[in-house]
């Protein structure tokens, strides 16, 4: 029922309850009838009268009265559809709107307003804005603020920031813009403020200040640089940079560059700017700049191209390299080279021979400086920024690829996790000096681990900067990799050292072949005249072979002398590699498998020792895989280059591997595997690797191993390609005797060992002999010969003696004498490579000792019967 018939009801039942109490009234006073009669009929007339105004009077009333809340009603409702409308209008805003009344309260508030602060619209309306969704710490001050606006006692800002608080309890920051709102006597009654969620932009934009305070200050911290702009303006300097040249920023910054430097080179074309706005990637240039209190300084400018994020190119940007000290050093040694040179006329030889020693060492230092310069100015640096706590917040991608770790993993380490563990504490000890002793920042070398567990060697430098109270805030780490220096310094070590083994091994290689020699011999003549069953028979062939075996041994120890040069002759290495490889796999539980390409190129070898390296790296490998196992060989041809860290000129190589599954080496064990004498196994005498690695080495090659525990290991060799054609041997067989027919020979040796052995084993052997002691006897027998008409039919001449010529010498001045002279060279050692290129010299064969009669009959026989040049060697 509507409210209106309600009223008019209403009206009715209150005119009847008057007619009632009118009559109860008449009952009590007139007793004139009965209630029912006074109630209905018998009333005085003026009472009737009074009845019925009185119901028509609220009739009429309840009338007024429904129709005064029908027309309240239907204001109500248009103003309920216009605050609908107005909400709908309100709630299509982009940004937040809010009503606040005289008593703070929020009186309207659109959709945005409720998705920012996170209530519904009724749990807001009605609220006090600052008591509920102001954060405490500013509460205070705005409400003070709306009281004095609201009673018009100071003038509205049109635009403020200010922090609202949201139902989850987070903190936003909001722009808005106020406006007051008044009523029809122009008394301020609430305000209208529109406000605008820029939370995200404040927090870009501080984070935006923060990257850019972090990357202002570790680009004051680097070294010096500046910034020039394509049209040669001096757009930005660092801290260093002023410091360096002891200049002002505002003394700089706008100047044309060539205000700054005046030197030659600006306005040329060997101007860093312009050769980068040429196509350059990098320019290096020396300059020397005159300070202003009078100093001059040198340094190396190198300059790179300054892009935009669109990669247009801005400008360059220079870094400097003070070199002053080393110039000052260059004129200072120059002086003082004069000065030496002025005086070596009138000092003594020891004084001449100090002198060229400095020059050597000035000249290794050079060499070392500029070496060390080239790294630097590569660039190739890592750079990381920790906390005082050592933890990496920050680094780039050239460190991330020098430790092995991707980003998001190094950001989660500290420096002690990757350092190695034996070089803690040292490191530990300088890194607490920035805390305790406030010093700025410290260098040093160190080794890391990598994350696949390789120990890499760095140099680590650290500067820390610090905050306005002297505590460390962050420190700028800058890592290079100098892993491959420290490689080659351990491989020139081994070298050098293999280089005074060798002196000494050649010299005991000499005198050990003179009685090697005579024991072999003796031995080869009397078995000549013992049977085969004899009892003495089987003991001269073991002592035979004990002295070959011996002859072996010494073979190895010339390996490290200069003597030991190959005697190479260009072939394929597969075929040798796949022959030493089946015999020395003979019998074994271990199985070899090759890859090798037929393209492989020839290489310029002495077979006999190539197959030596092959057979020992192959024996390791066997006695490695006790239990069996694959060893696997490959070959492939490969292009060496200089940046590819190995101690070889760069060109073409034939690079061979042998792989096998074994226990491993120990990492303690890998730097001195190819020292001489060096074993871990109980019968082994240390010499199998060393000599394998001084033979690849006179070969112009290098040899390599890397290994890992219970993995197993793998052996490189590199040997130097070589542009001529294989030759193509042919194996004549003859069927000679090698007995002579009472021909001469001069024997000329120092040993007497050597030359009653040999003497007599050339005697049996049906010649005729004479001896010399030395070079000069051995002419002086040989001319008399000459002119007695009875000349020599060939002559053996000793390499080495000592206090006179040698065969070096001595073959020499007998080919004055006699052109066609058949000689023969012998020598258990010798510095000269003769024993390989003895045709050089005039020799026609070569007999290495120790040897039997055997192998000297057949050289002697050859030469003296064989036609003039043709050449015969027994090794």
């Amino acid at each position: 029922m509507k409210i209106q018939h309600k009223i008019i009801g209403f009206s009715v039942i209150l005119g009847a309850v008057v007619w009632i109490l009118d009559a109860v009234l008449d009952f009590f006073l007139l007793h004139e009838g009965s209630f029912i009669e006074i109630l209905i009929f018998h009333m005085p007339s003026h009472h009737l009268y009074i009845r019925l105004v009185g119901i028509i009077s609220f009739l009429i009333f309840g009338i007024l009265i429904a129709k005064f809340v029908t027309l309240h009603r239907k204001a109500e409702e248009r103003v309920r559809k216009e605050q609908e409308k107005a909400q709908k209008y309100l709630n299509i805003a982009g940004v937040i709107l809010v009503v606040i009344d005289y008593n703070q309260r929020v009186s309207l508030i659109n959709k945005k307003g409720c998705q920012v602060l996170g209530y519904r619209q009724k749990d807001i309306i009605g609220k006090n804005w600052f008591d509920n969704f102001l954060p405490e710490s500013n509460r205070n001050e705005v409400k003070y603020i709306f009281n004095k606006l609201i009673k018009a006692e100071i003038q509205p800002l049109e635009y403020i920031e200010g922090i609202i608080l949201t139902k989850s309890g987070e903190e936003r920051t909001i722009s808005w813009h106020n406006t007051l709102i008044k009523d029809e006597q122009g008394n301020i009654i609430s305000t209208l403020s529109s406000g605008e969620d820029i939370t995200e932009r404040k927090r870009a934009e501080d984070n935006l200040k923060r990257a850019h305070s972090d990357l202002n200050q570790m680009f004051n911290a680097a070294g010096p640089l500046c910034v020039i702009s394509k049209d040669h303006i001096m757009i930005r300097v660092n801290d260093t940079f002023c410091s360096f040249f002891g200049l002002k920023r505002e003394d700089v910054i706008g100047k044309i560059c060539s205000e700054i430097w005046e030197d030659p080179i600006c306005n040329t074309i060997g101007c860093p700017l312009t050769q980068i706005v040429g196509g350059k990637k990098q320019c290096e240039k020396e300059i020397e700049k005159k300070l202003n209190d009078g100093k001059k300084l040198s340094c190396i400018v190198t300059a790179i191209p300054y892009r935009d994020i669109n990669g247009e190119l801005l400008g360059i940007v220079e870094n400097f390299t003070d070199i002053t000290a080393r110039k000052q050093t260059e004129e200072e040694l120059k002086k003082y080279r004069f000065h030496l040179e002025e005086l070596v006329n009138e000092r003594t030889t020891q004084l001449q021979q100090e002198v060229i020693e400095r020059k050597q060492s000035e000249e290794a230092l050079r060499k070392s400086e500029d070496r060390w310069h080239k790294y630097f100015e590569l660039g190739l640096i890592g750079i990381a920024v920790g906390n005082p706590e050592k933890e990496i917040l920050e680094c780039n991608d050239h460190l991330c690829e020098i430790l092995g770790y991707p980003r998001e993993e190094l950001l989660k380490m500290t420096w002690s996790d990757l350092t190695y563990s034996e070089d803690l504490e040292s490191d530990l000890e300088q890194y607490n000096k920035i805390l305790t002793e406030k010093i700025d920042g410290y260098s040093i070398e160190k080794r890391c681990l990598r994350k696949d567990g390789a120990i890499i060697h760095i140099i680590l430098s650290t500067k820390c900067v610090r905050c306005s109270d002297g505590s460390v805030d962050y420190l700028v780490t800058l890592v290079q990799d100098i892993s491959e220096r420290k490689k080659m310094e351990e491989e020139l070590r081994k070298l050098d050292k293999l280089e005074s083994i060798g002196i000494l091994a050649g010299g005991i290689a000499h005198d050990f072949n003179n009685m090697l020699t005579g024991i072999l011999g003796n031995l080869s003549m009397a078995e000549m005249y013992v049977k085969p069953g004899d009892k003495i028979f089987d003991s001269i062939i073991r002592a035979k072979k004990a002295s070959k075996n011996a002859g072996q041994l010494t073979q190895q120890l010339l390996t490290f002398s200069k003597g030991g040069a190959p005697i190479k002759e260009t072939a394929s290495i597969s075929e040798l590699i796949k022959d030493t490889a089946r015999f020395a796999l003979r019998g074994s539980r271990v199985r070899c498998d090759s890859s090798m390409p037929d393209n492989l190129w020839p290489v310029e070898i002495d077979k006999g020792q190539m197959s030596q390296v092959i057979n020992n790296l192959i024996i390791n490998a066997n006695h490695a895989m006790p239990e069996g196992g694959i060893i696997k060989i490959d070959a492939e041809n490969a292009t060496i280059s200089i940046n590819d860290g190995l101690p070889l000129k760069g060109g073409k190589y034939v690079k061979i591997s042998v792989k096998d599954a074994g226990i491993g080496i120990p990492g303690k064990y890998l730097s001195k595997i190819f020292d001489p004498y060096f074993t871990t196994k109980e019968n082994g005498n240390g010499l199998g690797l060393a000599t394998s690695f001084g033979i690849i080495n006179k070969h112009g090659g290098y040899l390599t191993v890397d290994s890992e525990m219970g993995v197993g290991t793998t052996f490189y060799i590199y040997l130097p390609a070589s542009e001529k054609e294989p030759l193509e041997v042919k194996k004549i067989v003859e069927e000679l005797s090698y007995f002579g027919n009472h021909e001469k020979i001069l024997i000329m040796d120092d040993e007497q060992d050597v030359i009653d052995t040999a003497g007599q084993m050339l005697i049996e052997l049906g010649y005729e002999i004479e001896i010399a002691k030395n070079g000069t006897e051995a002419l002086r027998i040989y001319q008399k010969a000459q002119e007695a008409g009875a000349p020599f039919d060939a002559v053996i001449l000793d390499l080495t003696i000592p206090g006179d010529m040698g065969g070096k010498e001595t073959i020499q001045k007998l080919i004055e004498i006699n052109p066609d002279i058949k000689a023969i060279v012998s020598s258990g050692y010798s510095s000269n490579p003769i024993m390989s290129e003895y045709k050089k010299y005039g020799f026609l064969g070569v007999v290495a000792k120790p040897y039997e009669i055997k192998e000297l009959a057949e050289i002697v026989y050859k030469v003296i019967n064989g036609p003039k040049g043709s050449i015969h060697y027994f090794a």
